[in-house]
């Protein structure tokens, strides 16, 4: 369900970000993964993954729960060929 919290305790109460944070630390720490990675690391992941796949960026801001569809479209640049293959489409002559 997109309308709820992404996150949840077992009640299904929303987690605290700051405790979501803190326990992705642990793992990254346990994982030996550089801690230079954050938990807000996953949502840029996110965003990029779905700009490659060519995913609209207003669905995108709606996943990601953006106020202003320009903060999605800082990751437009990674999709240079999604827009080439659009307009292809749009205005390729019909066989």
């Amino acid at each position: 369900n997109l309308d709820g919290p992404a996150l949840t305790y077992g009640d299904g109460r929303p987690i605290v970000p700051g405790y979501a944070s803190k326990r992705f630390k642990k793992f990254v720490r346990l994982a030996k993964v550089p801690e230079r990675i954050k938990f807000h690391s996953l949502r840029h992941t996110c965003a990029s993954w779905l700009t490659m796949k060519g995913v609209s960026p207003a669905i995108i801001q709606q996943v990601l729960g953006h106020a202003d569809i320009s903060t999605t479209m800082m990751y437009s640049h990674l999709a240079p060929d999604v827009m080439k293959r659009a307009m292809e489409s749009a205005f390729a002559p019909e066989l």
